[in-house]
């Protein structure tokens, strides 16, 4: 199972468990604003998927 890290990797804002963030198959965690905007829905670590 994958685990929601408790910050987002790109602008370290605080992700409580029920946040509406992203995580993709490495674990990276994103909010949503950062993996929408600057990632464009592609993770940046090995071009993962969401």
């Amino acid at each position: 199972m994958l685990a929601l890290r408790p910050n987002c990797e790109c602008c370290d804002r605080d992700l409580p468990p029920e946040a509406d963030a992203l995580i993709c198959t490495y674990e990276c965690t994103f909010c949503r604003a950062c993996a929408e905007g600057g990632f464009q829905a592609s993770a940046p670590t090995a071009a993962a998927i969401w």
